[in-house]
């Protein structure tokens, strides 16, 4: 799952609430946790650094 999240979780976030990362790196769970850092993988590639 992890592996997908830069091409699908993050592309998905472009331009919307990233809420959902925050939850994700506050969880228990180190898979959720490397999610929404792969995640971000996506915003860098759209040169979003924000």
């Amino acid at each position: 799952m992890d592996s997908s999240a830069p091409y699908i979780v993050g592309p998905w976030l472009i331009g919307k609430d990233r809420g959902v990362l925050d939850r994700l790196v506050e969880s228990r769970l180190l898979w959720d946790r490397r999610i929404a850092i792969m995640a971000t993988f996506a915003f860098i590639k759209a040169g979003d650094f924000d």
